[in-house]
């Protein structure tokens, strides 16, 4: 049953939208490596919508040095809609 409703939204949401009608599983751990150094943050494992098999793909963590200072990092989250599931990207907010 699950499939099916996985084939409709995909016939009825193909090219409009990254949506999915289950959300994938978070990994159980997560083993993050050492920081390269000072002023580094870490931004965590995240999900990407591959627009060839309209599938959520997983993206590995990294670490970065931020470009302006003042800012942190919020990390990317899963939103429930109507027609199923959605992948909000992480982003840069500022703090001051």
């Amino acid at each position: 049953m699950k499939t099916l409703q996985f084939i409709i939204a995909l016939l009825f949401l193909s090219g409009c939208t990254a949506i999915v009608v289950d959300r994938p599983e978070s990994p159980k751990a997560i083993m993050i490596p050492d920081s390269p150094g000072p002023n580094y943050v870490w931004i965590s494992d995240s999900w990407q919508w591959n627009r060839r098999t309209h599938n959520y793909t997983p993206k590995p963590g990294y670490w970065v040095r931020p470009k302006k200072k003042s800012v942190v990092w919020v990390d990317g989250r899963w939103v429930k809609t109507r027609s199923g599931w959605k992948y909000v990207r992480g982003h840069w907010r500022s703090v001051g």
